[in-house]
């Protein structure tokens, strides 16, 4: 396994830079930092970030309603009828603010609950939109850090469109052409008969999943056309594919580090930054690798346990070791919750590292975008808190920190963990969902917190001990959606316009150290100290406990 972690990591090195420095090319070539435009000078005008947080929650907004309608009213629409199960109001909406907000938490069953059209104009196509969307708003933000004393930082519909038609668009096409060509299918069939090893007749769920994989993964969203996720055979038809996939989940969130650096000229803290988030998944995945083979629950065959003592239970065999603790673990790193195992069935030392996965996705990869910017968050803090500890004055990248910027990160970090807090309180404080809950104990904190942080950080994935399909966890992770993403998007781009209202510093000499390796550890211990503080009494009632019962 160790070989075939640093052959993929060695190809995400050479990768990353390349892919970042092209996203860059795109949108900060120009050393005016205007936008790049073909239109004439004058038509696309720049908005601040009231404006082009006002486009994006109208663009929103209108997505979430369009997804809303073609999946209540997919009955009466084309491929209507080879609709098995209707989804009803609470259902509906749930899956529209899910695939609008590039979360693709599924309640549902997506073979028997969803047309083909909706899988091609609600799953397929909000994929493209979110993830442009979030793109839009990384490109936003680095442009706040980057302007000098200009309060305008860009245009949303005209970052869109480009992000559509110079990124996500060529790749998903390409890309999916390589999975069909390695035995993804892709066409329009839908349900089909046939005729099972027992004799019996079955159906079974063809659709668009190639294009709808490629781009899921891309921009690191998730959701599938398939109850199974990952490890429905159509997704995972080779291990080739499967290796393909799982590059592709970790390759762009990881390529806006170097966009970053490209965009602010510090190349060197780009790569401090990426050595140190290869650090941790590294770690996450010793850790992980212990938890299954020797704190795991071997599988018994014949009354004895198989030679290399491996948990495989909830496992798709297919998955080789690496690719599999690797896909689980990038998954919960970043907002691709496309799952290809059961998380129910990891041993409680392997739910510990998840967990504080999810909890930390935001620093490490999390979505294509979204996730970087909220990095930049807990940055500024680090900045912040080297400069007390120092002495020194507390510059960003050439703009002085002040008050400001400090309350919107606190309310940038308080959103998630209040929310998780909260709904997870009252889930447990009310006597209907006991009825809902498989397991009790650690268990249940577990599967309880664990779907709400998934929710607010827009993953996706899920414990599966949890009947998360009814009215109440409709509602409930719909609006712990819908909080996760808005409102840290608002102060992000808040952050983004404080900071591009203000001069550039000139000869800034503590500029040049935040290329150094020592902020980015800096950033890493704050990221774990602040984690800790928000989490760890959650930790503590679920996955340790269960860890300590063993």
């Amino acid at each position: 396994m160790i070989l075939s972690a640093l052959v993929f990591f060695s190809i995400v090195t050479i990768t990353a830079p390349i892919i970042g420095k092209y996203i860059g090319w795109i949108f900060f070539e120009d050393p005016q930092n205007n936008l790049i435009t073909n239109s004439p000078k004058g038509v696309i005008k720049q908005q601040t970030w009231k404006k082009y947080f006002t486009s994006l929650m109208i663009f929103n907004l209108i997505c979430i309603v369009c997804t809303f309608l073609i999946i209540f009213f997919q009955k009466y629409l084309p491929t209507g009828e080879s609709l098995t199960k209707e989804l009803d109001f609470a259902a509906s909406l749930n899956a529209a603010v899910s695939f609008s907000t590039s979360t693709f938490w599924q309640s549902h069953n997506p073979e028997n609950q969803l047309t083909v059209l909706s899988q091609i104009f609600a799953l397929t196509m909000q994929n493209f939109l979110s993830g442009a969307t979030n793109i839009a708003v990384f490109i936003a933000f680095v442009r706040g850090i980057i302007n000098n004393a200009n309060p305008y930082i860009g245009n949303f519909y005209n970052d869109f469109v480009r992000i559509l038609c110079f990124l996500l668009l060529p790749a998903a096409f390409i890309i999916s052409l390589f999975l069909i060509a390695g035995g993804v299918p892709h066409d329009f069939t839908g349900n089909i008969d046939y005729i099972n090893l027992e004799g019996k007749k079955e159906q079974m769920f063809i659709g668009p999943a190639a294009g709808q994989i490629a781009i899921k993964n891309i921009a690191a969203n998730g959701g599938s056309i398939f109850s199974a996720g990952a490890a429905h055979p159509f997704e995972a038809p080779s291990r080739l594919v499967i290796i393909l996939n799982l590059f592709l989940t970790v390759i762009t969130p990881i390529s806006l580090i170097f966009t970053y650096g490209f965009a602010v000229k510090a190349t060197n803290f780009s790569w401090s930054l990426y050595w140190i988030v290869v650090l941790v998944i590294g770690f996450s995945l010793h850790v992980l690798s212990l938890g299954e083979n020797d704190y795991g629950i071997p599988l018994i065959l014949a009354d004895r346990i198989v030679e290399d003592n491996f948990n495989y239970t909830g496992k798709e065999l297919i998955y080789d070791k690496f690719p599999s603790l690797m896909w689980v673990l990038s998954i919960t790193m970043s907002s691709n919750g496309t799952t290809n195992a059961c998380l129910e069935n990891y041993s409680p030392l392997s739910t510990i590292v998840l967990f504080s996965n999810l909890v930390m996705s935001k620093f490490i990869m999390e979505g294509v975008g979204s996730g970087f910017f909220a990095m930049l968050a807990y940055l500024i803090v680090s900045v912040f808190l080297r400069g007390l500890i120092t002495g020194n004055n507390s510059n960003f990248f050439g703009k002085k920190i002040t008050i400001n910027e400090i309350n919107y990160v606190i309310i940038v970090f308080l959103i998630m963990p209040v929310g998780v807090l909260l709904f997870t309180g009252i889930t447990f404080a009310l006597p209907a969902t006991k009825e809902l809950i498989t397991y009790q104990g650690s268990q249940a904190v577990t599967d309880i917190a664990y779907n709400f942080v998934s929710s607010f950080t827009n993953n996706g994935s899920n414990f599966t001990g949890l009947n998360t399909a009814n009215n109440y966890f409709n509602y409930m992770t719909a609006l712990a959606m819908f909080i996760g993403r808005y409102p840290i998007i608002y102060y992000s781009l808040a952050i983004s316009g404080s900071f591009a209202s203000k001069r550039k510093i000139a000869n800034d000499n503590e500029n040049q150290n935040q290329s150094s390796l020592e902020l980015s550890f800096f950033l890493l211990i704050t990221v774990l100290i602040v984690g800790a503080i928000m989490f760890m009494p959650l930790m503590i009632l679920g996955p340790i406990l269960e860890f300590i019962n063993m």
